[in-house]
């Protein structure tokens, strides 16, 4: 089995929509490892645009902003996972991410 994080969040119950800038995500990566990224509504039904999007960055050793906007509808309260794996991982490679943010309307 391979290695994965899984963040839950709880909308605000000021929540309506999603901004354009949906979900940020601040990744880095020392050799060849990819990141995916899939968001998932607590029922486990991923998000129509967000189910296993790369957010690998384009170099080694540099961070990159991965930005992602959620296809599916969302309503203040509900609760999503947000599930990171990386693959191609070896004993000299190292995986970052950090500065997850939920950008609302």
């Amino acid at each position: 089995m391979g290695i994965s994080w899984n963040f839950v969040y709880t909308l605000p119950s000021t929540f309506s929509a999603f901004a354009a800038t949906g979900i940020s995500i601040d990744t880095r990566r020392n050799g060849n490892i990819t990141f995916t990224m899939t968001m998932r509504a607590a029922d486990g039904t991923a998000d129509s645009t967000i189910d296993g999007s790369n957010i690998k960055p384009g170099s080694n050793n540099t961070w990159a902003t991965n930005v992602l906007e959620p296809g599916s509808s969302y309503s203040a309260g509900d609760k999503i996972v947000i599930e990171i794996i990386p693959s191609g991982m070896s004993i000299d490679s190292t995986a970052d991410f950090t500065g997850i943010q939920l950008n609302i309307a």
